[in-house]
């Protein structure tokens, strides 16, 4: 299940990736909400926290772009995972 998940992260960066330069909020907060629901239950509990965020401030700004450094950190840790 592990090596599933950790090839998941690589296109959930991948496409995370693309809705932020597309200025995609819905994609973004679909694929944050994916890692905030998935992430813990194989052990990365601090990327959901760091989805968590990334979703909170898409709340508040309603822009993947103005939200650019905390979605960068959620594209960082699913990277430093496959690692």
């Amino acid at each position: 299940m592990l090596p599933w998940f950790l090839e998941e992260l690589k296109r959930i960066a991948d496409e995370l990736r693309k809705a932020v330069d597309s200025d995609n909020t819905r994609e973004c907060e679909s694929l944050c909400m994916t890692l905030k629901g998935s992430a813990p239950s194989m052990g990365f509990t601090g990327m959901a926290t760091t989805a968590d965020r990334a979703l909170q401030m898409l709340a508040w700004t309603k822009s993947p772009k103005e939200s650019a450094a905390v979605l960068r950190d959620v594209i960082v840790a699913c990277e430093r995972a496959r690692a």
